[in-house]
């Protein structure tokens, strides 16, 4: 079964990871010079994402927003990424978090891990516990008992891994169950939420040097057991006849959990006990359950790597970065510089920033990609009657360039663009171009941009 590691998208063919200029529909109140330099921005973003994700190194990224635009802007470009990263498209392959500065206050490292446990159990979950099973039983370890009892049962481990290497999504649901939020039905999620805020609170909310020494289990914890044992009514025919035991699905469950544990993650461990047992509503509160943060996440992304290329947290409102303690500044620094050794490869960081006002945090990640988001090209085209400017608009295509520049087949396309033309006719005539030649596995015409372009053709802005 293919996975989403691969980053593909059909306007890659052409050099773009998405059309710059495809704004679907406006409601007329942003001139159209606003609304592609908005898209540009985003797709800025998105572009150098898709680069760091592939990048071994994890390339951090600074996005620079202007203190000179004001803060909508910024806002109307962060969504669409935001959005896009969730989805998938045109970036696929991303775990993303969202980590405003104030989100820091459940804890530097707790804060990405809360949210990278819930995308993961959101996401694909029986898929990526059924890519894991497949590595597991790539790895035996034949000296945990589990894989005794495993054996003793008459487990057949090569037709598990030809079953798993044809459909892993399938036999995952068969052994661990379906992906549902509750097993039982009857599961009161407010009372949870509360029993999983106590479990997290117990905790240190910053541990020192918690990606090294500590261990993730908190085995002090009164509550352990709450969301790895199944709940509901108990069907009688679903039990196992006297004296027959557990079932192969049942003990092979048990041995990857045992497995996970001793070679991942004790956390993971239970967060797939937990899916089994209860759905993936507990399988996400388990895995926020750790006394070592950095290791559990670093833990979380490799359970999830199969299914992912990277994972990526965006840190935002660092422009509040005045407001924050001169202490608490060093030990998010650090906590930053940590993540970016501990999980290379892994994550990758991007920091929101307005330059000049976080300059700790900018002194550090200057050797990353620089995102700008000045939208210095709205000082000519942000107005109803702007009309086609060949440089604002390499910038626009550069900005969703797989490689950050214009592509060589946009030149010949200006050619046919004829002086004094409305902006938003002419990126139309592009975008059509583009689309055509993505359907026919060409590069854009640019016949068809002056077709497109003849009076006949022709409407209002």
């Amino acid at each position: 079964m293919e996975t989403s590691t691969a980053a593909t998208g059909v306007y890659r063919s052409v050099g773009l990871i998405a059309n710059p200029f495809a704004i679907g529909e406006s409601d007329g109140a942003n001139a159209p010079g606003v609304e592609y330099a908005i898209r540009a921005a985003s797709l800025r973003m998105l572009a150098a994402i898709d680069g760091s994700a592939d990048d071994p190194s994890s390339r951090p990224i600074l996005v620079e927003k202007s203190a000179e635009v004001v803060p909508q802007y910024h806002i109307a470009a962060l969504a669409p990424v935001l959005r896009a990263l969730s989805l998938g498209d045109p970036t696929p392959g991303i775990l993303p978090a969202y980590v405003p500065l104030d989100m820091m206050r459940t804890g530097r490292v707790r804060a990405v891990l809360n949210v990278m446990a819930e995308r993961v159990a959101i996401g694909d979950p029986a898929l990526a516990i059924g890519l894991w099973t497949q590595a597991v039983l790539a790895d035996l370890d034949d000296e945990l008992p589990e894989w005794s009892a495993l054996e003793s049962a008459g487990f057949d481990v090569a037709n598990a891994r030809m079953d798993l290497e044809a459909d892993p999504l399938a036999y995952a649901e068969r052994v661990f169950g379906e992906p549902v939020d509750d097993r039982s039905g009857e599961k009161d999620f407010e009372t949870l939420m509360r029993v999983s805020t106590t479990r997290q609170q117990r905790l240190d909310t910053d541990p020192e040097d918690d990606s090294t020494g500590l261990p993730e289990d908190a085995t002090d914890d009164p509550f352990a057991e709450v969301f790895v044992t199944p709940l509901g009514e108990v069907d009688p025919a679903a039990l196992p006849e006297e004296g027959t035991g557990a079932t192969v699905d049942e003990l092979l469950g048990d041995y990857v959990i045992a497995h996970t544990k001793a070679h991942l993650s004790p956390v993971v461990a239970r967060g797939i006990e937990a899916y089994r047992a209860q759905g993936t509503v507990s399988m996400a509160e388990e895995m926020k359950v750790t006394k070592a943060p950095t290791k559990t996440l670093e833990a979380v992304l490799t359970f999830a790597a199969p299914l992912y290329r990277s994972g990526v947290v965006v840190y935002d409102r660092l422009d509040y970065w005045d407001n924050v303690p001169p202490e608490l500044r060093r030990k998010i620094v650090a906590t930053l510089t940590d993540l970016r050794i501990v999980l290379k490869g892994r994550l990758v960081l991007v920091m929101m920033v307005v330059p000049g006002e976080s300059p700790e945090i900018e002194e550090v990640f200057a050797a990353g990609r620089h995102v700008a988001w000045d939208f210095k090209e709205l000082e000519k085209v942000g107005q109803f009657d702007a009309v086609f400017d060949s440089d604002i608009v390499s910038g626009w295509l550069a900005s969703a360039s797989v490689e950050g520049e214009t592509p060589t087949w946009a030149t010949p396309l200006y050619a046919v663009i004829e002086e004094g033309t409305p902006l938003g006719r002419a990126c139309e005539a592009i975008s059509a171009a583009i689309d055509a030649a993505v359907a026919a596995g060409g590069t854009p015409d640019p016949a068809r941009v002056a077709s497109a372009l003849k009076p006949d053709h022709s409407r209002d802005n």
